[in-house]
């Protein structure tokens, strides 16, 4: 549940926007480097990037859930 009047909402949705985005990059960066056959190493070292954009990209979806939580409880509080 998007709470729009929330900054801290928009914050989390734009961390995680942005690490998704990078994952994609990153991702995308790999199949090229596929296609072009680079070398092992060079692939290594891709791969650990997508690793870590996907633990960013996974840890700021959960950031947000948790936060999102929140107004949930208050709502449910509140009624």
């Amino acid at each position: 549940m998007r709470v729009r009047e929330c900054p801290e909402c928009e914050r989390l949705w734009e961390d995680y926007t942005d690490a998704t985005f990078a994952f994609m990059r990153l991702d995308a960066q790999v199949k090229m480097a596929q296609l072009r056959q680079e070398p092992p190493e060079v692939m290594a070292l891709l791969r650990e990037g997508v690793e870590a954009a996907a633990q960013c990209r996974d840890a700021a979806l959960e950031h947000l859930k948790q936060h999102e939580a929140t107004h949930q409880v208050r709502s449910a509080a509140a009624s």
